[in-house]
């Protein structure tokens, strides 16, 4: 299939082949299927800098420090969609996503200082894992991850979520659970206003 679909995703798990990182896999190679460019940044493995709060971005938009987080600035300012996939840590994303996560102060200020123009037609989701069986467990991934779509112009789509997953592998165990991480790489791809969501 021919597409302009450009996916960037964000991978907050340190857990190499982690249940986070096995999920986000399935979406991404749905998304190649489907036709999309593709590009997932391993957080833990980059040098971000968390938001130090020196306000420069409200002068123009961007960010002083420089270090890898410019590399996502990059992909994301092209992206068509983006996925954020994350462990719960303590009800909310991890550590290495959050400080990614927080650099996208530089899409507020572009926003509501600077008064640009959004992007539209752009759209985002959320991947997470989480070892307990909480009835709330995936609100503080879901809440954070919405604004920091809102600001850069993408509209939230949709998310898949997992429940009771603390050992590596265990989203394996249920095929379901892989099925609907590609469901929503196709979505992402195919049809994203349409929207695709999934608890497990």
């Amino acid at each position: 299939m021919d597409t302009d679909a450009n996916l960037v995703a964000l991978l907050g798990s340190p857990r190499k082949g982690g249940n986070t990182e096995i999920l986000l896999n399935s979406t991404l190679e749905a998304a190649r299927e489907s036709g999309a460019t593709v590009k997932m940044f391993r957080l833990s493995s980059m040098k971000i800098t968390p938001c130090i709060g020196c306000r420069k971005c409200d002068t123009n938009g961007t960010c002083v420090i420089r270090d890898q987080m410019q590399e996502i600035y990059a992909a994301v300012d092209e992206a068509t969609s983006i996925v954020i996939a994350s462990p719960v840590y303590f009800y909310s994303v991890s550590a290495w996503a959050k400080a990614a996560m927080d650099r996208f102060q530089v899409y507020w200020a572009r926003t509501h200082i600077l008064k640009q123009p959004k992007p539209s037609n752009r759209y985002g989701a959320v991947i997470a894992v989480g070892a307990t069986g909480g009835r709330r467990l995936f609100e503080g991934n879901i809440l954070t991850a919405r604004y920091c779509f809102m600001d850069a112009g993408f509209e939230y789509s949709g998310h898949v979520l997992v429940r009771n997953t603390d050992n590596i592998g265990d989203v394996l165990s249920n095929p379901t659970h892989l099925k609907a991480a590609a469901q929503l790489g196709t979505m992402l791809v195919e049809d994203p206003s349409r929207g695709y969501r999934y608890v497990g």
